[in-house]
């Protein structure tokens, strides 16, 4: 069974960052339709499953944003930035499959891309496969203790498996590797609301 949220705030790419930045850090979405699966959310993430003109504004600009990447890629093929760009799009479009296909085609080209391999392993949870995801995960924080979006990353897959106290670790070393950045403030956010404080406001907000 998917999960039908996106995870906001991946770093390192770049380019999805900042057409995503009118979206806000952090928004989960469903598909019309889909159940909704808000028990698996960090705690001070929106409830999903809400139908605001809000959620269908960003639900049409990540759509619009799928389908600009894609003509870019379609042109030049060779552009791994924007491919990367692309599979993000695509996840949070929910278009897991898709997604996949383009980190798969990115780590073929570019093996050493660290980036791809950890966005990769958040497709896999979000498609199901979660012992992929932290074995994944595991293996880069293991060559890379200072990949804070690893961290975070396998903090939220740990979380939706009910492991509170694994995710809270994770989301506090992920906090202290750089506690400026959007990322650092988000896991600090769940580290307090997981402690039961309320959360600080996100980086740009």
């Amino acid at each position: 069974m998917r999960k039908n949220y996106a995870v906001l705030g991946v770093a390192g790419a770049v380019l999805v960052v900042v057409s995503i930045v009118v979206l806000g850090p952090h928004w989960p979405r469903t598909k019309a339709g889909s159940p909704s699966t808000a028990t698996s959310l960090p705690p001070g993430h929106p409830q999903v499953g809400s139908t605001s003109q809000a959620e269908a504004t960003q639900a049409a600009r990540v759509a619009a944003m799928v389908k600009r990447l894609a003509a870019k890629y379609a042109a030049d093929p060779s552009d791994m930035r924007n491919l990367m760009a692309l599979a993000y799009a695509y996840f949070l479009d929910q278009e897991y499959g898709k997604a996949a296909a383009a980190y798969d085609t990115v780590l073929k080209r570019e093996p050493g891309n660290v980036t791809a391999r950890v966005q990769r392993a958040i497709v896999w949870h979000a498609q199901g496969d979660d012992a992929r995801a932290i074995a994944a995960l595991d293996a880069v924080i293991k060559a890379q203790p200072g990949n804070q979006e690893a961290h975070y990353n396998l903090g939220i897959v740990y979380f939706a498996r009910g492991k509170r106290d694994l995710a809270k670790s994770e989301w506090e070393t992920a906090a202290r590797i750089d506690p400026t950045s959007a990322l650092g403030a988000a896991a600090q956010n769940f580290v307090d609301l997981l402690n039961g404080n309320g959360a600080t406001p996100a980086a740009g907000q």
